[in-house]
């Protein structure tokens, strides 16, 4: 499994218990059904965090689980971390 398997795991998880397919919830989180697809599946190729946080913003994930579920890949949780803050910080200034 992939050092971001776990969450991808988690991710998948919740998009099913909202009863959303595959596309329904990647155009609800700005991205391409396919990226979901790698994401859900833990694929190999590094994930681009700011897309990510919108899809673990989008599952409701809290921050601390999805960077703990990171823990194989520090950096990635980091970079996670802060694409959270940052999404977080622009929906603060427009809402």
């Amino acid at each position: 499994m992939r050092s971001h398997g776990p969450l991808g795991i988690e991710i998948r998880n919740r998009r099913k218990a909202s009863g959303r397919t595959m596309q329904q919830f990647a155009k609800d989180c700005g991205i391409g059904r396919t990226a979901l697809h790698r994401y859900e599946n833990g694929h190999p190729a590094r994930p681009n965090s700011t897309s990510l946080a919108r899809v673990v913003q989008q599952a409701a994930i809290p921050t601390d689980l999805a960077v703990r579920l990171l823990q194989g890949d520090p950096a990635l949780a980091s970079d996670l971390q802060h694409a959270l803050d940052r999404l977080h910080e622009h929906q603060r200034l427009t809402t």
